[in-house]
């Protein structure tokens, strides 16, 4: 899989299960199509547009003020990206071991958040 932030509307995808023959191969990068799929109101500008900041911030936006609105907690929060942020720190130790890391590496950062 690879993603291209300058023709952000695919996803490509490579699958080395297609035929690799010079003539009538098929292996190679496909695209995928991968235009909005947000709810109302968040669907400004319209699907045929391309992709942009504008697009990904107000679903962000709308998201954040809907939760506020009904009480609900936000997603992906903090407590999200620290756990991310873990994962991608066990894979960079794993690199520099060249084995397996445990995880969780940390068991509580102050916020609650345990094993």
């Amino acid at each position: 899989m690879r993603f291209n932030l300058m023709d952000p509307n695919y996803l490509e995808a490579y699958d080395m299960r297609d035929s690799g023959d010079p003539i009538g191969g098929t292996r190679g990068f496909k695209k995928i199509e991968t235009v909005q799929r947000y709810p109302k109101p968040a669907g400004f500008p319209g699907p045929k547009f391309a992709i942009g900041w504008t697009r990904y911030h107000m679903a962000s936006l709308h998201s954040f003020l809907t939760n506020i609105v009904e009480d609900r907690p936000c997603s992906p929060g903090l407590e999200d990206g620290i756990r991310v942020q873990e994962a991608m720190e066990a894979a960079y130790r794993s690199a520099e071991l060249g084995g397996w890391v445990e995880l969780p590496l940390i068991s509580d950062c102050g916020l609650g958040i345990a094993d």
